[in-house]
């Protein structure tokens, strides 16, 4: 009965070698097929923008659009009191003015 129980131990261990072989002949076939993809992150990787340069122009983007943004609206209201407003005062008329101000406070030289 022992060397039942023996052969059935080495015939275990040579099926385990067999398996393992199987498994290493895999994981190189996988390595294999793995090497194209790591070449190709490497060229990727040495054309990835510098994140400190990104955040700046970032900013400077932003802080551009806002200018832009606001010279617009200015423009816009610069406009409208142009064409719409300028022969009517929008914040004094000629009946209504401060206490500050007499009756002639445009004085012609």
């Amino acid at each position: 009965m022992h060397s039942d129980r023996l052969s059935e131990l080495r015939r275990q261990r040579a099926s385990a070698a067999d398996h393992l072989a199987c498994l290493d002949s895999e994981i190189a076939a996988e390595n294999a097929m793995l090497a194209p993809e790591t070449a190709s992150e490497a060229t990727l990787e040495a054309y990835q923008p510098n994140p400190s340069s990104v955040r700046r122009d970032t900013k400077r983007g932003c802080f551009a659009y806002f200018a832009a943004a606001l010279l617009a609206f200015t423009l816009t209201l610069a406009a409208i009191y142009f064409l719409f407003y300028r022969d009517r005062p929008l914040l004094f008329s000629a009946d209504q003015r401060p206490a500050d101000m007499g009756p002639d406070h445009r004085k012609s030289p």
